[in-house]
């Protein structure tokens, strides 16, 4: 067993979430019947075995645990094929990870799982890469995925890094900001269906919805961000219309918020594993009544050079506060976990590339689940690839608010694609 190494703040914050064991996970699912153990076993000791941080195990560093901060420990006799779970294949994708959510990992290994899933009549398999998020965040589970599928001799290029600010900008953008994260929000009521616990939910997205409603409007096709979020605030609406009042559209009412993960490693970087994110609190047009003026609205709401600046303030307070105590962090950071501060989290992460594959198997869906959300708050993931897309859904009021919510937004996407494709229905050019 090697030294200790303590945990960077971002990850410490991590350990204490407070409304679940912290797990996440993404999933790739491909066709045809699964590989044997003994050939799975033997492509993850290939592809992952080498890698150090997937040998990290987490531990408490001094007591009482809940003032300190915790260490990483490197383990010499470290064997990835350890962290392989076959899974009977009783039950179905959305059971699996339901039960996962909630369900912590052995102390005494690294924080992370690989669940293999079969289908009974063999036509395809899933792979689910579980993770405790103080080890990995999306980014880096989209990395590893990547690396696991076969030719990932080639990952795909490296994001162009935002145009940097001045010093002025810099500091006009933290202000704003500051200001911004101090407007008071309005809590967006669940659907309150089933009995109370956390729920995941998932529905495939046709990649034709996407690329209509990016084009529904006239001038430049819209980002899959903003499409998202007005897909989110259409949704997020419906929750509202007995108050029609609790819009975003001035006159002193309260706007709905949503926060909005972003990836903060530097060009050339974006391969790096750890946590390396921030979040950013946006007003979305909950309270416009038509679809496509949603849509309109989104366009530009997320301001990358502006949000960079943001979030390395943001950063830099995270170190200060965890400098004087961890347990300071979760105090500070309380208020935000409030349904009124933000009624959702909208994720979304790419797998990149054409003809991926597991042992020659097609890629044919991704899937994936976040951390269970803080109470009354709903958490909602967008993955793509090049066989499509899903709806990912998690929450954590009632069991049936993640399904009720998935099919509200994924209605959403079909009106702001609905447009678009009115005349290709009718023939039109």
């Amino acid at each position: 067993m090697l030294h200790s190494t303590p945990l960077t703040p971002l990850d410490e914050l991590m350990t204490r979430w407070p409304f679940s064991p912290g797990a996440a996970g993404l999933a790739i699912t491909c066709q045809g019947p699964a590989p044997t153990p003994a050939r799975i076993t033997a492509l993850v000791r290939e592809r992952w075995g080498a890698i150090p941080r997937l040998s990290w195990a987490l531990t408490p560093r001094g007591r009482p645990r809940p003032a300190r901060r915790h260490a990483w420990v490197h383990h010499r006799d470290f064997d990835a094929a350890q962290q392989i779970v076959h899974e009977s294949g009783t039950e179905t994708f959305e059971q699996l990870v339901s039960r996962l959510m909630t369900e912590s990992f052995d102390q005494d290994l690294p924080p992370w799982r690989l669940h293999t899933l079969p289908e009974p009549d063999g036509s395809e398999f899933t792979l689910l890469l579980r993770t405790h998020h103080s080890l990995l965040d999306g980014r880096s589970l989209v990395t590893l995925l990547r690396t696991l599928l076969d030719a990932a001799a080639q990952p795909p290029a490296p994001r162009t890094a935002p145009a940097e600010q001045r010093a002025l900008q810099r500091f006009t953008s933290v202000v704003r900001a500051l200001r911004a994260s101090s407007v008071p929000g309005t809590a967006v009521p669940m659907p309150d269906q089933g009995v109370t616990a956390p729920a995941y939910a998932c529905r495939p997205v046709p990649t034709e919805v996407f690329g209509r409603a990016r084009t529904a409007l006239p001038g430049r096709a819209t980002t899959v961000t903003e499409v998202f979020l007005a897909a989110a605030a259409g949704t997020l609406r419906a929750g509202l219309d007995p108050w029609p009042s609790c819009s975003s559209s001035g006159g002193g009412e309260r706007p709905v918020f949503v926060t909005v993960p972003m990836d903060t490693r530097p060009a050339g970087h974006g391969h790096r594993l750890g946590n390396e994110f921030g979040a950013i609190r946006v007003a979305v047009p909950a309270g416009t009544d038509d679809p496509l003026a949603r849509l309109a609205a989104c366009r530009g709401l997320i301001k990358p050079t502006e949000h960079q600046a943001t979030l390395r303030f943001a950063d830099a307070l995270l170190h200060a506060l965890t400098a004087v105590g961890p347990r300071l962090v979760s105090a500070v950071l309380a208020p935000s976990y409030a349904p009124a501060y933000s009624a959702a989290c909208c994720s979304s992460l790419p797998l990149p590339g054409e003809g991926l594959a597991f042992d020659g198997r097609p890629l044919r869906r991704f899937r994936g689940f976040p951390m269970v959300p803080p109470h009354g708050t709903a958490t909602f993931v967008l993955l793509g690839c090049a066989a499509g897309y899903t709806l990912n859904v998690a929450t954590n009021s009632c069991s049936g608010d993640a399904r009720l919510l998935a099919d509200t937004l994924l209605r959403e996407l079909h009106l702001l694609a609905a447009p678009a494709l009115a005349p290709a229905a009718h023939g039109a050019p």
